[in-house]
């Protein structure tokens, strides 16, 4: 079973679009929107603290925005499109 802890209101909204994917690198959390959008949040503030566009960065081609994942300096970002595709940006 689930409880709500103290107050079930959402702990943050991203203002980018949906969200698709979510990873963690102390203190940022990093969420990744359906409009290919990465923000970076200030998790203790609960604030934006960057936004990029995905298909900016040189080389990258992502279809369909599926889900990501934070690790060792770098983001994950899954491709939902055949052939799903796994690219590997570093953090700012």
């Amino acid at each position: 079973m689930l409880n709500a802890r103290n107050n079930p209101r959402p702990v943050y909204t991203s203002q980018q679009g949906n969200i698709v994917g979510l990873g963690y690198a102390a203190p940022y959390r990093w969420v990744l929107t359906d409009t290919k959008q990465i923000v970076k949040v200030a998790w203790n503030a609960k604030a934006d603290a960057g936004v990029w566009d995905v298909e900016g960065v040189p080389g990258v081609k992502l279809g369909l925005a599926k889900g990501l994942e934070a690790a060792s300096g770098e983001l994950y970002v899954v491709d939902g499109d055949a052939p799903h595709k796994i690219f590997v940006l570093r953090m700012k």
